[in-house]
């Protein structure tokens, strides 16, 4: 789209006004933002599905103490590059109710690094701040751990 002067916009081969410029580039910024959270819930029960995953796969690999299977499970860890404490935040995020309740899923962040901040607060205090917006789907890790945090 150029820009011919200040009243006029050409997209290919017509002229638009401001207004429909506007318009357009509005209903365009609606899709994306619809589209990101889309996928930001997907990414949400992506996070959710690998943390349960891995903790069902790490109980079983607790359960069966074979060599074998530690091996399995050591191959499958550095296939992903995860380190413990990846494997950890995904487990602890995903046993967390709070977190994985279809309820709230509009209502956090779908940050790994959030989440699993999140994860360390009582599940009645974490839906008690979900509830009151204090969490909400744009809350950082940092902004989260000044809320758990005592002066």
């Amino acid at each position: 789209m150029k820009k011919s002067n200040l009243t006029e916009f050409i997209d290919g081969n017509y002229i638009q006004s401001p207004s429909d410029y506007f318009a357009t580039s509005k209903q365009t910024i609606k899709k994306l933002i619809n589209a990101q959270a889309i996928h930001e819930n997907r990414a949400l029960l992506c996070i959710i599905e690998i943390g349960k995953t891995l903790s069902e796969l790490y109980d079983y690999k607790k359960r069966s103490q074979s060599s074998r299977i530690d091996k399995l499970w050591n191959e499958l860890i550095s296939e992903f590059q995860y380190s413990p404490a990846t494997v950890t935040k995904y487990i602890k995020i995903a046993q967390n109710p709070v977190l994985t309740s279809k309820r709230f899923k509009n209502s956090i962040p779908c940050s790994v690094y959030s989440l699993y901040e999140l994860s360390k607060i009582e599940p009645v205090a974490l839906q008690l701040l979900i509830e009151s917006k204090e969490v909400t789907s744009t809350s950082g890790r940092t902004e989260i751990a000044a809320l758990t945090s005592t002066p």
